[in-house]
């Protein structure tokens, strides 16, 4: 008698585990990340800057080329980020000497710090990977190419240009709530618009390198 109360127990559990995995997945296309940046910029492979703050955010719809209606799979898609939209600022501290290769030869104002807002727009696209965990428990993976415009000011002056950037990432999501953690690298050189006392600094290559904490909204 005990034996068969543990085997229907026992079938029970099954029963209700099996029906638990196939209850169909909610599959939440469209996404929106608000993140946190820290972000590195280096001048010319030589001088680093760190942003003092900064902020992103993201809207995107990912193409699943085999969409399943049960937990425990894995999902392939194509990821569009069709709006990305990235800010950092930094200053450079008033140091003359270590700094004048930045500044205009003409110019003798060398007695405040440079503040840099920096920003840059644009798309980005690459293969995703999801894992189905539970109806609504789910994580990704990515990897992204980027092209944005790019725009540098500082001190009054402007700049701008093309930015190419690649991007990588991990997100794990509860039905419509996810939190994520993304690398972002690429490099731009800009072209100044007008004049400038630091025309040789916002002309010259920058290197980014970039950590983003987000939250996401799917929906």
């Amino acid at each position: 008698m005990r034996r068969t109360l543990i085997l229907i127990v026992m079938a029970a559990i099954l029963s209700m585990n099996y029906a638990m995995s196939q209850k169909p997945i909610q599959l939440w296309k469209n996404y929106f990340n608000l993140s946190y940046v820290i972000q590195k910029n280096t001048l010319n492979s030589v001088n680093d800057f760190n942003t003092k703050f900064g902020v992103a955010f993201t809207f995107g719809h990912t193409f699943y080329l085999n969409e399943q209606q049960t937990p425990g799979k894995l999902m392939f898609g194509i990821d569009l980020s069709w709006l990305d939209a990235n800010y950092g600022y930094f200053s450079i501290k008033d140091s003359y000497e270590k700094y004048k290769e930045f500044y205009d030869k003409n110019d003798l104002s060398h007695h405040s710090d440079i503040n840099v807002h920096m920003a840059e727009l644009g798309i980005h696209f690459g293969p995703s990977l999801t894992w189905a965990i539970s109806d609504k428990f789910s994580s990704q993976i990515y990897a992204h190419y980027e092209p944005s415009f790019a725009a540098l000011s500082a001190e009054g002056a402007f700049a701008a240009d093309y930015g190419s950037f690649f991007i990588t990432g991990l997100n794990v999501s509860y039905n419509v709530l996810g939190f994520g953690f993304e690398k972002r690298w690429g490099s731009s050189k800009y072209k100044a618009i007008g004049k400038s006392k630091i025309k040789d600094f916002i002309t010259d290559k920058i290197e980014f390198d970039t950590s983003r904490i987000f939250v996401q909204l799917r929906f």
